[in-house]
């Protein structure tokens, strides 16, 4: 699956280059189905932006392991606290739909959220919630690995997981293919036993939080600088995406991806 996908000719993406951020992050849900990421600021924006890889990644039986630092959006925060409510539908998210599942998340509003902490509560999404252990600071990661059950494509990125980091920011993402040579093995077992680390609460360096303690992101000030531009409103988010799905590789990930879709909706059931 990862071995088959046309990944940057230099394994770079840069935003405003022929090869975006926002595509490599669309090929990769498409072809796997595992995700780790290690992260700094989260936005579950960024699941809109990116239904339909995650549509065909949830569709594929995926899973997605999260690590964020303490700074979330009202509506994410909350999404969490519901996802531990034994009253969630069971019915919320049919996965063996893949059509109503792209729609799903792709409608970005109430619904969406419900379906969100429905994720989050049957393990589809799992994650843990750090900041540093000493000092004032906040966890900054930006990595991550790809799994397709036999090879793995990490990654290293400038950008955070948002709505705002993926449309907006001049970002930059360096790719390492698990196959390719020995440096790429070396950052993907590195990245890998990082995140294993942490996630499985072994790092001493790293406080670990409940939900409760997570702080709300538009009312946060970080330096001089207001965090308000992490989340993007639903409002919003058309008119970021057309700017950059004009881009051909962007359009090119993303016809793929429908035909997989188009594709598992002619099977037979």
């Amino acid at each position: 699956m990862l071995k088959e996908v046309n990944w940057s000719a230099n394994r770079s993406y840069k935003t405003g280059s022929d090869n975006e951020p926002l595509q490599f992050y669309i090929d990769g849900l498409c072809n796997s189905n595992k995700l780790d990421l290690l992260l700094g600021y989260f936005s579950s924006a960024a699941i809109n932006i990116l239904s339909l890889g995650f549509a065909n990644f949830l569709y594929n039986g995926g899973t997605m392991r999260l690590i964020v630092n303490n700074i979330l959006s009202q509506k994410d925060k909350d999404a969490l606290l519901s996802a531990s409510d034994d009253n969630i539908a069971s019915d919320l998210v049919d996965l063996g739909d893949i059509k109503k599942l792209k729609q799903t998340l792709s409608e970005y509003g109430n619904h969406f959220f419900e379906c969100l902490a429905w994720l989050i509560a049957n393990k589809k999404i799992q994650l843990k919630i750090i900041r540093p252990k000493h000092g004032k600071g906040i966890a900054h990661y930006k990595n991550g690995i790809f799994y397709d059950g036999r090879d793995y494509v990490g990654f290293s990125a400038s950008c955070n997981f948002t709505a705002f980091g993926l449309l907006e920011n001049l970002e930059r993402l360096e790719s390492f293919l698990g196959w390719e040579n020995s440096r790429s093995t070396k950052f993907t077992t590195e990245v890998k036993f990082d995140f294993e680390e942490i996630f499985f609460e072994k790092d001493i360096n790293v406080e670990y939080l409940s939900v409760n303690e997570i702080e709300i992101a538009i009312q946060k000030e970080f330096g001089n600088k207001t965090i308000d531009e992490l989340i993007i409103q639903e409002k919003d988010l058309a008119l970021k995406k057309s700017k950059v799905f004009d881009n051909i590789r962007v359009m090119k990930s993303i016809e793929d991806a429908v035909s997989k879709i188009d594709t598992k909706l002619r099977e037979p059931k």
